[in-house]
């Protein structure tokens, strides 16, 4: 396996910091934000900016800037009192292009994916 092309300042990671978690996977913890994620362990974790963690996944080509499956969680706005879809089509309506939305749910929370 190559290394992952330098990015942003890496996040430290929070190993063991969740519960649930098992073989083949890590966990990343954000107490400020107050959230736990579990990943791969073939992804890697980069903090491009405040309130915004990325994980990465192994480079899908041999580009000079491959491909890759990322998820990107961001704090973007006060929640106030939205709704989980008012929030999201506030945050995605300024996008470049459509998205699709749909209801989901990860360990029991309402989530939407886009």
């Amino acid at each position: 396996m190559t290394p992952p092309p330098p990015l942003a300042t890496t996040a430290p990671l929070a190993e063991n910091s969740c519960t649930g978690g098992g073989q083949g996977k890590r966990s990343y913890a954000d107490a400020r934000e107050g959230f736990c994620f579990f990943y791969p362990d073939d992804f890697f974790v980069n903090k491009p900016g405040q309130g915004n963690v990325e994980f990465l996944g192994p480079a899908l080509d041999k580009s000079l800037q491959p491909v890759r499956a990322y998820i990107n969680i961001a704090k973007k706005e006060p929640v106030g009192n939205r709704t989980l879809d008012e929030i999201a089509m506030s945050v995605w309506k300024e996008a470049r292009s459509a998205y699709r939305l749909a209801n989901i749910s990860m360990g029991e929370q309402d989530a939407l994916v886009a």
